[in-house]
């Protein structure tokens, strides 16, 4: 057994100091490179077909609003309390990168993942084992994903509230996270737990500490932040939802058509009113194609 629940044990290799152990953060740190050359190789693959398409992966503006993502992230990773064992409470550093990956979709999102996860190794990591690494830093941050598939885009295919949605997405990405943790420290960091303590109840209530607060922060703030129609739309036609031109589309139907148009000459009315139209038909068609 590698730990013992009744506390009466320990991991088997509770004489190791982690902090000692450099070959293990080399691997690591290896492992995680081999991932980002694998992960960038994927994204020049996919971003080709889609040129062959003539559709680009990314446009100007997901750029944009990804490496906005990526600043307000990591500027909030830097407000947080940090655990002696690896770990650290955050303010809501998740939530733009939940966001993203909610309105532009998980094949966008996993790049500004993978970029947010890049930053994580530099930013003073807690290695102690090639599958530390994996189980404290590549599961949890590539959870963030959940966000990507089930998404605005989902919601609106299957007729779900944006915030219902948001919530199945945010349990799974709770869940996954929390239990990568745990088994990390049960099984890498057994040996800090106090001898009246079994290993697994002491990453259990030691990954709550500070799990908590910080999920808590990062979900309740992408929250507030959908409860707002003007956030919603901006970041919807930011990332292309057609069913909220299709909303907007319809908006302007009805300002036009609840409009005093007795200022205005006959032919910009008409004008106004077929491009409002056009605008309809165009989302219709669009959302036909996809």
């Amino acid at each position: 057994m590698m730990f013992d629940i009744r506390g009466e044990g320990r991991p088997f290799w509770r004489g190791l100091d982690p902090f000692e152990m450099n070959g293990f953060v080399l691997g690591g740190i290896i492992a995680f490179s081999v991932l980002l050359v694998a992960a960038i190789v994927t994204f020049c693959v996919l971003n080709h077909k889609s040129q062959k398409k003539n559709k680009n992966l990314f446009t100007t503006r997901d750029l944009t609003y990804g490496a906005i993502t990526l600043g307000v992230s990591i500027a909030l990773s830097y407000v947080s309390i940090r655990m002696p064992m690896g770990g650290r409470a955050t303010l809501a550093s998740s939530t733009a990168i939940m966001l993203y990956c909610f309105f532009f979709g998980y094949k966008k999102g996993m790049v500004v993942v993978s970029a947010f996860l890049a930053f994580q190794f530099i930013q003073g990591p807690t290695i102690v084992h090639f599958f530390s690494a994996i189980l404290d830093y590549v599961i949890p941050y590539m959870a963030l994903i959940f966000f990507g598939i089930f998404s605005r885009r989902w919601a609106n295919k299957h007729n779900q509230d944006l915030q219902a949605t948001f919530f199945i997405a945010g349990v799974l990405y709770v869940a996954t996270r929390y239990l990568s943790h745990v088994l990390s420290g049960a099984i890498f960091f057994g040996q800090y737990a106090p001898e009246t303590w079994a290993v697994l109840p002491y990453s259990l209530v030691y990954n709550m500490i500070w799990f908590a607060p910080d999920a808590l922060f990062a979900l309740m703030g992408g929250s507030i932040l959908l409860s707002s129609k003007s956030v919603v739309k901006m970041l919807s036609v930011a990332g292309n939802s057609l069913p909220l031109a299709k909303e907007i589309a319809g908006d302007t139907s009805a300002i036009l058509a609840s409009s005093d148009m007795s200022i205005l000459p006959s032919e910009s009315t008409d004008t106004l009113m077929a491009v409002s139209g056009n605008t309809l038909q165009n989302t219709d068609t669009g959302e036909k194609h996809n």
